[in-house]
């Protein structure tokens, strides 16, 4: 279908982050769910089941992965799993610990089109925040938009996604963070 769905993993002790997506993001998110011991993490999963039901939420799915060695936490495998079920025509590939933008999702239903057109030849990267120290510590403080993060940046709350001393930037720098500050 013409919409964009969020694909992504994680094991169960991170489900406040998959609940964080479901208010967030109203299109389809598909996620595997690494199930380390069911006796604890399947009723966390029946409780964020039960919840999207009662608010009427059907546009998700989720995979179980039972381990046969829960020591292990099999990324690429869990990545591809999630990939797997898309039906949409774009895929955000997100990780749980990155938590979309509130406006994200009916932005890119926006240039949804302009999106599509480039897709032959892009591939879209997004710039990613962390608070510093517990300057954001809880989803009600983080920024709304990208002026209230410009002011969490300039007032050090926030800075670029591992951009630290002693933290892997090389990883990150090829997003240009600068020209991302000054575009509109």
């Amino acid at each position: 279908s013409q919409d964009v769905s969020i694909s992504t993993h994680l094991s169960c002790d991170r489900i406040d982050r998959l609940e964080s997506y479901f208010r967030r993001w109203p299109g389809p998110i598909i996620a595997a769910l690494y199930i380390k011991d069911a006796s604890k993490d399947e009723p966390r999963v029946d409780r964020l089941e039960k919840m999207l039901k009662a608010i009427g939420r059907t546009n998700y799915r989720f995979i179980l992965v039972f381990p046969a060695d829960s020591s292990l936490y099999p990324a690429n495998l869990l990545r591809n799993l999630a990939l797997e079920p898309v039906l949409t025509t774009m895929v955000f590939l997100l990780d749980i610990d990155l938590i979309p933008d509130i406006g994200f999702y009916p932005y890119v239903k926006a240039e949804y089109s302009r999106l599509l057109e480039l897709s032959d030849t892009h591939v879209f990267t997004i710039p990613a925040f962390q608070g510093i120290g517990s300057a954001v510590g809880v989803e009600a403080e983080f920024p709304v938009d990208k002026e209230d993060l410009m002011q969490m940046v300039k007032d050090k709350k926030v800075k670029p996604i591992l951009s630290g001393e002693k933290e892997f930037w090389e990883a990150f720098k090829c997003l240009h963070y600068d020209k991302w500050y000054e575009a509109s």
